[in-house]
Parts: C-alpha cells; structure tokens; sequence
C-alpha cells in the first residue's frame, strides 16, 4: 500500500516522527557542530601549548593555554543549554549529546585543574630558552603542593571520563569518547610521574650532595626479562640538577678472568623467588644471566653491585635504557657524528647498533669483536654526551618522557625511601605488588644471538565483567620471527647451544640460518589458575613457578626465519579490584596490543 492509500492517521503519524526525526538531526548537527567546534579548538590549543612549552616559548605557552580555557567555556555554554539537555534526555537517540557533554567538563576540568600548574612548574624549572640540561631542581619542592593537586585532579577526571558511555548510537562520538578516555587515562600516568619527580627528583639529581649512577645500555636484540642483555655502560654525574658522564665501556670491562663479576659465593640475596627461579643461572655472577626476571630492582641491584666489585666504586642508582631511547633523544637534539665523520640519527641508530654493527663485524675473532665494541661505545658515549649537554630541555624531556611510557627508560635507586617512591611509578618497571589483574608475556632470549631484532608480536589480554569472584580471562600471543631467508649470518646472529651454569651443553638447536630459541613466559593476576595453553591450537605443556605473588607459566619455542606461532592462555582470576595493568615488555618491535579487561570495584 502507498502512501498516498494509507489511512489519514497512518499517514499524520508517519509525518509526525518523520519531523521529530528531522528536528533532532538538525539540532544534533546543529548543537554537535558549534560544540565539537569548541572543543577541537581546546584540544590543538593544549597541543600548542605543549608544543610552546617543550621549546621553552613561555608567552606562547600561556597564550594558548588562555585559548584553550576560553573554548573549553564556550563548549559548556552549548552543552549545558536547555535545548541540548533536552536533546540528551531523549532515551537512546540522546546519548551522542549524553557522551559530548560529559566529555566537554572532562577537557573543561583537564585545561583548568590539571594544565595551569603543570605550566608554570614547567616554566619555572626548564627556565629560558638556552642552556644546556640544567634544571632548576631547587623550584621543585615548592611546587610538590599544587603539582599533588593537579595529580588528584588527574585521577578524579580521568575516573569520571572512563564511566562516559560508549554506547551511543553514532560510531564516531563513540570513538572520539573512546580517545579521550585514553588521553585522560595517559594524563593520569604523567601526573603521577610528574608529582613523584616532584618529591625525589631534588635529592636524586644532587640537591643534597653530588650522586654517581651507572648508565645501562640494554640491547633487546638479545631478549631478557628487563629488555635486553646488558651491553655498555656509562656513569652519570649528578650534581645541582645538572648531569654529566664521567665514565664509559664494554660489558667486556665489567668481567673478570672466567667472566667472573662476583668472587663467591656471589651476588647478595634477592629473595625466595629470586633464589629459586634465577639463583641457580646467576650464582656465580654472572652479568649475562642477571636479568631473566622483568623484575628490574632485581637487575638494578646486581648491576650496581658489578659495578662496585669490578672497580671498587659504590653507586647511588641504576638507569637502565636502550637504543631505541637513544634515537627518540637523537630525534630532540639532532644528529651525532663519530670521530670516522659518520654522522648518527635518531631514525638510524636502533637498527645500526642492533643490527647492522653485526654484520659490519661479522665474526667474534677477538680483533672485529674489539673494533665493534668501540664501535657502539663511541656511539652511545656521543649520544650521552649530547643528552646532557642539549640546549633543548623541553624537547629533551619529552623524549625521556616518551621512552619512560614505553618502560626503555628503567630506574632503581640505592636509596631506600626513593625506591619506595620510585616503586609507585612505571618507571621502577617492578614487578606490582598488588592483587590488581596484571598480564605480562616476557621473552628471554635461549639463541645466545642478537636474532631476537627479527621478532614481532601481538599481545591479547581480555577478560569476562565482574560478576562473582572469579571470572574467565585470556591471553593470546603471537610471536613471529621476520628474519630474512639468507645462505648464512654473522657469527652473532646465528642460533649457540644452551650451556647450563657450569658451562656444559643442554641441547643444540638445528635449523635454517635465521632460525631463533625463545622462551616465553607468562605472568599472571595473583591468585589465578592455569585452566588451558594451547599452542598453535595444540595443548602445550607449561612449566610453573611464581614470582612475588604472580604464577608463572614457561615453555621454550623454536622458530624458522618466516615462521610463526600462537599461544592462547584461559585463566581463572579473581574479580581483585584495581586497574588492570597489561605490562609490555620493551623489545625491539612495536606490539600490536588488545587490553580489554573490566576494572572491578571493591566488594
């Protein structure tokens, strides 16, 4: 029947709901335009302001920063007007305008609360627009009180932005609901870090008398449980907030005859769990098996303790990082150029210094060996050098601060008190102790090669809402080794035997050149159980232990070059409340990562 055939009623209600349709797009087209105008203005003003800041532009930072509060104003005043709040009123059709609004008081709170005192705890410790990394250490305590509240801010808007729905009806204000929770889920992260800078940064950085720190240079190349076995070292001198590099070398210069660091019996106690999971591989003190364990206080302890048997020195801390940190500081301060005339950059040394250097050198004859060795020292001593001698702080700082997010910037401290506080930040890189959910697939290396460059993953973690006590979790990894098919590899890219401790042969591992030896654990939630692991759809046998309240399963993986493989883990968790922490190994790649796992509430 056609329209015109319809009964006048049919045909009046049609019309009807055809107008109230119309007269909601517009007004949502309307009503969304003006204020999602506003509030794309918030968001590249405090980009700009951020831009400003890292280049230490302080008046241009506060212009924007003015912008950015003024718009935020305009965005409410459309949001919370009578006709848009009617609009979201409207069951289900309403929750775009719902969503918006909710999201315009969170950028609102972010551009009034939780900017302003970052900005000027910034402008006072960076200082002008010249000088080389010299910071103002003595400023910050004063700004610990409003750097606490703009942190308590962070947390209290980041928890509001995360109950916004996401359920609305259009896909696109779903989106944009979904990236700024997790704008305002990083802010959180960076305010804790800024308000723990704040407290320890002063005595760390030798407000209270000069600090010595040795400098790690791990290469994920070779995987262990931190990142990367322990390469070069270098020794920062901290003293007023300004750093200097006072010593440099090889792992080379930290062994003994024997590859001995440590005389017996060996390294000081870590622990049970230290005891009875790594104690074995590292009695002897031995740097090469010193950091199995993601647990970097661990590692931070014994490097520091090498240290000080290997020249009779004590430090005051351990900064781990990698070359993958070292080309973001390259891409703030600009090229280095070694004494041959090759010129180093950020977008090049990664791949240089775990890679390339190993076919430049090809063999471990003790001549290229030496000559590779220089090699990367004289890179990574050039890149220190102009870490602490940048005339950009601001962009120097976000570097760092880019490299801490993604765990390359690794920091243990001697001082008790600091590493209580230290522990409370991603930059400890500890092991939580907390029965919050936590997921952590780590490798370690089980070729003695630097093959582990090739490697390539995708990390799952997702978990059942919380119902009961307990729910369904599950993990999915997959790992797959991208090395070339080539006729041979340089001698440290090629798969060695497994040794045990005292030096005799576990197994040789045959297979194609490129062919790689992994182990794969996986750390888990407190209190869960293992309910199944397959393996390429195929159960899998898993060897068990725990680490300081986390379960651990392992197993060993041999892959070709171009071959992959999937794990699929089913757990059994409690439903703990607190946040739940997907902890990402930093290795060589860039994980494709699913982290969808219901925060609980207490009970």
């Amino acid at each position: 029947m056609s329209e015109r055939d319809a009964p006048p009623r049919r045909r009046l209600f049609k019309r009807v709901l055809a107008g109230i349709a119309i007269a909601v797009f517009g007004g949502f087209v309307l009503f969304v335009g003006i204020a999602g105008y506003d509030l794309s203005r918030v968001k590249a003003e405090l980009e700009a302001a951020q831009d400003s800041l890292t280049s230490r532009d302080m008046a241009s930072a506060n212009d924007h920063l003015d912008t950015a509060q003024g718009k935020a104003k305009d965005a409410l005043f459309w949001t919370e007007s009578s006709p848009w709040q009617a609009l979201a009123s409207i069951p289900w059709v309403g929750r775009p305008f719902e969503a918006i609004g909710d999201s315009a008081v969170v950028i609102r709170d972010v551009a009034t609360q939780v900017v302003p005192p970052v900005a000027k705890a910034a402008q006072s410790v960076l200082g002008g627009n010249s000088g080389a990394l010299n910071l103002d250490i003595t400023r910050l305590t004063p700004m610990l009180p409003s750097l606490n509240k703009a942190a308590e801010s962070a947390a209290k808007i980041d928890a509001r932005a995360q109950e916004i729905r996401t359920d609305s009806p259009l896909w696109l204000v779903n989106n944009a609901v979904r990236q700024l929770q997790d704008k305002t889920d990083e802010l959180n992260t960076t305010m804790k870090l800024a308000q723990m800078g704040a407290q320890i940064a002063p005595s760390m950085l030798g407000g209270e008398g000069p600090r010595d720190y040795m400098l790690a240079f791990q290469t994920p190349a070779e995987a262990r449980g931190t990142g990367g076995l322990l390469g070069g070292w270098a020794v920062l001198h901290a003293e007023g907030g300004h750093l200097t590099q006072t010593a440099s070398g090889s792992n080379e210069n930290l062994t003994s005859p024997g590859h001995m660091i440590r005389p017996e019996p060996g390294p000081a106690d870590l622990g049970k769990d230290w005891n009875a999971n790594w104690g074995n591989w590292n009695k002897m003190g031995f740097w090469r098996d010193s950091n199995f364990s993601p647990h970097f206080p661990y590692a931070g302890e014994l490097w520091a303790g090498v240290y000080q048997t290997t020249f009779g020195k004590k430090v005051d801390g351990v900064i781990a990082t990698d070359p993958i940190a070292l080309g973001y500081i390259l891409d703030a301060t600009g090229p280095v150029t070694l004494s041959s005339g090759e010129t180093i950059t950020g977008k090049d040394v990664a791949t240089l210094t775990m890679n390339t250097a190993y076919f430049k050198y090809p063999t471990r004859a003790p001549g290229p060996q030496g000559a590779r060795k220089a090699y990367l020292q004289e890179i990574q001593k050039a890149v220190v050098d102009r870490l602490t001698s940048s005339l950009n702080k601001g962009a120097m700082l976000k570097a760092v601060g880019r490299a801490i997010e993604e765990g390359r910037i690794q920091v243990w401290s001697a001082n008790d008190k600091e590493q209580k506080v230290l522990e409370t930040s991603p930059i400890a890189h500890a092991l939580p102790q907390t029965a919050a959910p936590f997921s952590s697939v780590v490798l370690n290396s089980g070729s003695g090669s630097k093959l582990d460059f090739y490697l390539s993953r995708e990390i799952s973690y997702t978990g059942q809402s919380c119902t009961g006590d307990r729910r369904q979790t599950e993990v999915r990894f997959k790992l797959t080794n991208t090395a070339p098919k080539l006729p041979t590899y340089p001698d440290y890219l090629q798969i060695q035997p497994l040794l045990n401790p005292n030096g005799t042969p576990i197994f040789n591992v045959k297979g194609a050149p490129g062919t790689n030896r992994v182990t794969v654990m996986l750390y888990e939630t407190p209190g869960s159980k293992a309910v199944s692991a397959t393996k390429d759809g195929v159960p899998v046998f898993m060897t068990p232990f725990n680490e300081l309240g986390h379960p651990v399963q392992a197993t060993v993986v041999v892959l070709g070059p171009g071959k992959s493989t999937e794990f699929v883990f089913k757990l059994d968790e409690p439903s703990a409340a607190g946040k739940p922490v997907l902890q990402v190994q930093p290795l060589t790649d860039t994980p494709k990562v699913e982290f969808d796992v219901p925060e609980c509430k207490p009970r």
